[in-house]
């Protein structure tokens, strides 16, 4: 990592609007996603489908990775998508280690088992893009954030959309 700097000349400016606070109507294009596969194409897929969206989206193609990521930028990230089954450290172990930090960091988990059993939000493969930026919005929105849930719930949420 490399360090500069610069001398900037900062001259106040009169009446100019003040901006919008960042967060003051949260969209896609103000969220940050830390997504985490051991396999590359589906790590590919998983980041292009949110940034089509407008999410700022940091890949980590394992644990280790995403930890240091995690570490650099924790404050800055909205939600993990994570694979569950990689080598070293699942998905369950990553969020659980995430949350120890943010206990209220949103946690999306890809799995291709049905006999997922977990406190995380999850997704099931093979899943479309839209499918899986329905299910990020639903973890963010709900209200039930980083909680399990189940078909009822999400339909459920489908019908309050609508």
């Amino acid at each position: 990592m490399s360090c500069f700097s610069h001398a900037l000349r900062i001259e106040p400016v009169l009446n100019m609007p003040q901006p919008a606070p960042i967060f003051a109507s949260p969209t896609a294009a103000q969220r940050t996603a830390i997504v985490v596969d051991d396999d590359p194409a589906l790590l590919l897929f998983t980041s292009r489908s949110l940034e089509k969206s407008g999410w700022a989206v940091l890949r980590a193609d394992g644990p280790g990775r995403a930890i240091e990521l995690f570490e650099e930028c924790g404050l800055l990230i909205d939600v993990l998508v994570t694979d569950f089954q990689m080598p070293g450290m699942n998905g369950y172990e990553l969020a659980a280690s995430f949350r120890r930090r943010r206990p209220d960091l949103p946690v999306l988990c890809m799995s291709a088992s049905k006999q997922f059993t977990g406190e995380f939000c999850l997704i099931e493969k093979p899943f479309t893009s839209g499918q899986l930026i329905q299910r990020v919005a639903m973890v963010l929105n709900s209200g039930r954030a980083g909680k399990p849930f189940s078909s009822t719930a999400f339909a459920d949420f489908q019908l309050e959309k609508n």
